[in-house]
C-alpha cells in the first residue's frame, strides 16, 4: 500500500512539474507577441475621486479634464487621457 502511495505521488509531482513547465513557456511566447502598439513609455494611473468633494458626475469629470489637461505639460510626457467608462470590471 505504502509503495503505491509513493509511486502516485512521485507521478503527480511529474505531472505538476510538466505542468508549470508549460505554464512557464506559454508566458514566455507571449510577452513574445506584439500587442499591435508600442507599449514602451506608457504609464497607466488609476485614482478615485471623493464624492464628499465632488457629488456630482459633472464635477468629477472636469476635474478629470483638468488633470488630463495638465499633465502633458509635465517633463518626458507626450499626451494624456483620462476615461471615466471602463471595458472591463
Amino acid at each position: 500500500m505504502r509503495q503505491i502511495l509513493v509511486v502516485t505521488q512521485v507521478g503527480l509531482a511529474f505531472v505538476l512539474l510538466a505542468g508549470a513547465g508549460l505554464v512557464l513557456a506559454s508566458f514566455r511566447q507571449l510577452l513574445r507577441v506584439y500587442p499591435g502598439f508600442d507599449v514602451r513609455g506608457v504609464v497607466t494611473a488609476s485614482t478615485s475621486v471623493p464624492e464628499s468633494l465632488y457629488p456630482k458626475d459633472a464635477d468629477a469629470r472636469a476635474l478629470n479634464g483638468s488633470c488630463t489637461r495638465s499633465y502633458p505639460h509635465r517633463s518626458g510626457c507626450n499626451r494624456g487621457w483620462g476615461d471615466d467608462d471602463h471595458p472591463v470590471g
